[in-house]
């Protein structure tokens, strides 16, 4: 494998780690919204609670340092993933005004004056950041992002105004261009020329028209518009690049064999034009994966390494804290200039002294292209390529141990938290109270089912009306539709001759399985008055148990334990409100919840044989050796007449067995809920978990301390959850 597909190699082991940070991210800001809930829930209780030891230990509660820390965290991940995320290998090239960054990138590119201008005019310096892609075999041409007003106003005017601390600050981007620009000048150079670049934000108005553009592409020819400085005397019309955000260059480098690699051009390192500075650093966390910084040693005099050096690595060093195994340190020569040479070998020596620590340094005249690329590019690919993965894992797990110790934090937090509410005891009276109203209401409910049971069970010999009217619909519609179901004399007729000699017998038997296949269909329908006939009970039952006892104060209101459905609520009861150790009483609950019937599990089976009549397998065929189609119309009505009458009689004598279903039901229900061993246990535990909620006047203070310890219990519970996810962790 060559270096070219170790890099594309690189590049594509990336991408899996970069999703799985993205859900890391999403998840990490989940718990920080948790942590945002229970923190507001900890300042609201501070209020509500009188108790000295109660509010000690919430004033000891500290959710607010992991919510900040998830904050930063989430900043660095961010960076993190779009690194992963993108398409190349990226290396920054920073360096103070005139140490020959352009002339580096040009040596590398092959781009010349008109595109990566280099210093020689006043005009030379390039203005925003540009990132230039290798892609070979294409026509060289640039991606042009433009500032929004706003983003312009808060990432480049306002940090002007914070540097050199003007005032009044305008509110916004209106504000700034149409209010005043009367500022005394500064007293010191730099500060002066700072001044001078905002003003000519205030001052040219070209520019504005750009502003919030769509991205554009543009040819080699107009890219230098974008990228250069405006200046009064070369480039007078110039102002478009007050409005570009980035630029994104695409060409085919010198080495075409460097594979998928970019180099990202950061003016604003070291620059007098600010441009944000911030911005510019945060594209060192997220945009580049090596850093090459561009020193000129000038042998003629007043140029020294020192404390400019220093700063410019120390700034870079906060947005790559591991910049010293990503750095490289380029020392500009003049050609055959051993005056050159000695400045750039003393310079080189003293790096460490300093405490710029790099892989490797260079020196190297950037303007000869084959020692850039040899000496340079060639060294620092080599590494890349061997190197950048380890530290791409380094990264990752620095990054992965911080979310563990934010996750450490939480559980710590949460382990204090969960032992600050209790709920309070009870004193003899609120037992006695307790014990005298369970025993009413146990009494009570048991008294309503018996009562239920037993007029149910009178019940039993009666047809359910439910069933009963579904089963005389279907029949009024098998009659009122018969000629529908069965054919007409002239479809007999035209079906037979289309099938040959065999015609009618053929025809006959083929409508046989028609209006069978059409009667089994209608008999479907009778699930739905079964479907009623279970509801009924369901109604009556929660009715008497629910909405006529306390257990409706388990509910959200009253309205809607009035307007929902009886099986919706005992089905509520059951799956939502009984806990699982309580499982005598969910599977009560159950029997009755869960209690269904169905055509095809009671009565299918039963009326089935009775359609054999119109099986022409098992019926009488057709008498006549030679029948006619009416003979055929009138053997296949007396058989659909034969058939509706024998179902009709096996469905007659099956109308009382939805009562009879329902009693053993309910019976079933009785014993299991009132009469099973243990069962009033289960009721005594439930009711006393719930007494808050089912006697809330009674148990008011109870209560209130109930919701506000439920509360409490479920955000924690919430917490702990997202903070044990498995999606927090992205790398072993």
């Amino acid at each position: 494998m060559n270096r070219a597909e170790r890099i594309a190699a690189i590049i594509d082991q990336r991408k899996p780690l970069a999703t799985r940070i993205q859900s890391a991210i999403a998840h990490l800001e989940t718990l920080r919204e948790a942590l945002g809930r229970i923190e507001a829930k900890r300042r609201e209780l501070l209020q509500k609670v009188n108790e000295d030891e109660i509010q000690g230990k919430l004033n000891e509660l500290d959710f607010r340092t992991p919510h900040d820390a998830i904050t930063e965290q989430v900043a660095v991940l961010e960076k993190l993933q779009k690194r992963f995320e993108r398409p190349t290998l990226n290396i920054g090239v920073v360096g103070q005004v005139g140490q020959g960054k352009s002339t580096f990138l040009q040596s590398i590119t092959g781009l010349g004056n008109e595109i990566i201008p280099a210093r020689g005019g006043a005009d030379a310096c390039t203005a925003v950041m540009s990132v230039v892609h290798h892609r070979p075999g294409q026509a060289t041409e640039a991606k042009i992002t433009f500032h929004s007003p706003s983003s312009l106003f808060e990432e480049v005017i306002l940090p002007y105004y914070q540097k050199l601390e003007l005032r009044p600050v305008p509110r916004d981007w209106n504000d700034f261009i149409y209010g005043s620009f009367e500022y005394p000048e500064p007293s010191d150079a730099v500060n002066v020329a700072l001044l001078k670049n905002l003003k000519k934000y205030y001052a040219q108005s070209g520019y504005r028209s750009l502003l919030g553009a769509e991205p554009k592409i543009v040819p080699a020819s107009e890219i230098k518009g974008y990228v250069t400085h405006f200046n009064a005397e070369t480039n007078p019309n110039n102002h478009q690049n007050l409005a570009v955000k980035g630029v994104e260059i695409y060409c085919e480098f010198i080495n075409a064999e460097v594979g998928k690699i970019a180099l990202v051009d950061i003016p604003g390192l070291g620059d007098h034009v600010l441009g944000d500075e911030k911005l510019m650093l945060n594209a060192l966390g997220q945009e580049v994966d090596a850093v090459l910084f561009i020193r000129f040693p000038n042998p003629i005099g007043g140029s020294i390494l020192g404390i400019e050096d220093t700063k410019l690595y120390d700034k870079a060093s906060t947005a790559l804290q591991d910049l010293s195994a990503r750095a490289f340190m380029v020392f500009n020569k003049i050609e055959d200039n051993q005056e050159s040479l000695n400045i750039c070998q003393e310079f080189q020596s003293q790096l460490s002294e300093l405490g710029i620590k790099v892989v490797e340094s260079f020196i190297s005249d950037c303007r000869n292209s084959d020692e850039v690329n040899s000496q340079v590019l060639d060294k620092v690919l080599n590494y890349l390529s061997t190197k950048i993965k380890d530290l791409d894992i380094k990264k990752a797990q620095f990054c992965q141990e911080k979310v563990l110790d934010i996750q450490n934090d939480v559980k710590t937090g949460l382990q204090k938290a969960g032992n600050i509410l209790s709920q309070d005891k009870e004193s003899d009276d609120d037992n006695d109270l307790f014990d005298e109203k369970c025993d009413e209401f146990l009494q009570d409910i048991g008294n309503t089912l018996i009562n239920l049971r037993e007029e149910l069970a009178q019940n039993q010999s009666q047809e359910d009306i439910y069933l009963k009217n579904q089963f005389e619909q279907i029949f009024k519609n098998l009659r009122n539709q018969k000629n529908t179901i069965l054919p007409t004399v002239e479809q007999i007729k035209a079906r037979s001759n289309t099938v040959g000699n065999y015609g009618l017998a053929s025809t006959y038997e083929s409508y046989l399985n028609e209006v069978r296949t059409l009667l089994s269909g209608y008999f479907l329908d009778l699930d739905e008055g079964l479907i009623d006939s279970v509801e009924n009970l369901k109604e009556q039952v929660a009715d008497l148990l629910i909405r006529k006892t306390i257990l409706k104060n388990l509910f959200e209101s009253e309205d809607f334990v009035k307007n929902t459905k009886g099986s919706k609520l005992l089905k509520h009861i059951k799956e939502k409100q009984i806990p699982e150790r309580l499982e005598e009483l969910k599977k009560a609950f159950g029997i009755i919840a869960d209690f269904r019937l169905s055509y095809r599990g009671m009565i299918q089976h039963r009326i089935r044989p009775k359609m054999n009549l119109l099986d022409p397998k098992k019926t009488t065929p057709l008498m006549k050796q030679e029948p006619s189609d009416a003979d055929v119309f009138e053997h296949l009505e007396e058989l659909y007449r034969e058939t509706l009458f024998e179902c009709e009689g096996v469905l007659q004598n099956l109308l009382i067995e939805p009562s009879q279903a329902a009693f053993a039901i309910l019976e079933e229900f009785v014993d299991r809920g009132i009469n099973a061993k243990n069962i009033k246990k289960d009721w005594r535990k439930f009711i006393r978990q719930r007494r808050a909620d089912l006697w809330p006047e009674d148990f008011q203070i109870l209560a209130e301390n109930t919701r506000i310890h439920n509360e409490w219990n479920f955000l924690l519970e919430s917490v702990s959850k997202y903070s044990q996810s498995p999606n927090l962790t992205f790398i072993d």
